[in-house]
């Protein structure tokens, strides 16, 4: 974002939309996020349950990370003016995988998101947002309104942030090629500060924006109107001040992967390495228990809903293995993806990551 002017920026943002109904107490997660202006080569994670920075990465960039779509998996990291399109591990940000835009993109590219398989990336000049392979190839251009900077799926809908206008709105697309957009009003004060990135904890079905220097805010849409609740503030938890995150994108927190000290009774056990992993048809677990006792095993995605689940009245002491089809409880062939398993006994919990191929 060269082009725009550089002022002032008062509040550093980050917007949740929450639907009228309750939703479930926030399980924690991350935020991984650029920074315009201040340390362009770095890309910061955010911890939603410490509420901190709490790791910083810095890959080889001749500009500053605002791309950092996330699949679950992976987060996608580019740059506004270069054709770099790198695949980063979702949690530690190690290098997966250098890429590149093929074509190259035209206009200054902003944020991005994932959705269906597919990578989206917004423009702030130029009026036109992609949509693309994971590994850059364009699969489609379309013509949206000039001035947006977040871009985010939630569900069905597509969310973007106007840093021109400081609203945050929907794109509907009009036709075959056109998207047009719509903005919430705001319900009392609205939030100051210019507009950046956005993205979707799907566990707390919540949807950040940021702007500007420093605070959170949560935002409750009723009756497609928007309202601000102050939440924190990011500068102090380690973000740097005066950096404009027009990149950032949310990553479920993974579960313990070690024994967590149980109470009295409780079984110690141990959980295997799912296989094979990745899986196709169906994937193994293997146990092993040092003593009788209760068990609870769940399959769960990457948004922390549980698909399947067994319980054990008592799990038996020594190795025991069983196995996952890839169907849920409805009896449904889940898709390809990433999925966890949790084994937990008392007050002790253990888990595994592992990945579904088609």
């Amino acid at each position: 974002m060269r082009s725009r002017l550089r002022f002032s920026r008062s509040v550093w943002l980050v917007l949740a939309l929450i639907a009228v109904a309750p939703r479930p107490a926030h399980a924690g997660g991350y935020l991984w996020l650029g920074a315009e202006y201040q340390v362009e080569g770095n890309a910061y994670r955010f911890n939603l349950q410490t509420r901190s920075i709490d790791k910083v990465i810095s890959p080889t960039a001749t500009d500053h990370w605002n791309n950092m779509a996330t699949d679950g998996l992976n987060v996608y990291l580019s740059n506004p003016s270069s054709s770099v399109i790198n695949t980063h591990d979702a949690y530690s940000g190690a290098l997966i995988a250098p890429g590149s835009y093929s074509p190259a993109l035209a206009g200054l590219r902003e944020d991005g998101a994932f959705a269906n398989g597919s990578l989206w990336r917004i423009t702030y000049t130029g009026s036109v947002m992609y949509r693309t392979t994971t590994a850059g190839v364009v699969e489609s251009t379309f013509t949206v309104p000039t001035g947006c900077v977040g871009i985010e799926w939630v569900g069905t809908t597509l969310f973007v942030s106007n840093y021109s206008t400081s609203r945050i709105g929907r794109l509907t697309r009009t036709n075959a090629t056109t998207w047009s957009y719509a903005a919430y009003p705001w319900k009392g004060t609205p939030p100051t500060g210019n507009f950046g990135a956005l993205a979707w904890d799907r566990q707390a079905d919540s949807l950040y924006l940021a702007t500007g220097s420093g605070l959170l805010y949560t935002i409750k849409v009723e009756n497609d109107s928007a309202r601000a609740l102050l939440s924190a503030n990011l500068v102090a938890a380690g973000y740097p001040s005066g950096g404009l995150p027009d990149g950032m994108g949310w990553v479920i927190a993974p579960a313990p992967t070690g024994v967590v000290p149980g109470e009295a009774g409780a079984a110690t056990f141990t959980l295997g390495e799912p296989t094979p992993n990745p899986a196709r048809e169906g994937v193994r677990f293997e146990l092993s228990s040092d003593r009788t006792a209760p068990a609870d095993i769940g399959i769960y995605d990457a948004t922390g809903r549980r698909l399947r689940g067994w319980t054990l009245p008592a799990l038996s002491p020594g190795r025991s293995s069983f196995m996952w089809d890839f169907h849920d409880s409805r009896g449904a062939v889940v898709p390809a993806g990433v999925y966890f398993v949790r084994v937990r006994s008392g007050h002790e919990t253990l888990s595994r990551r592992f990945t579904r191929v088609e």
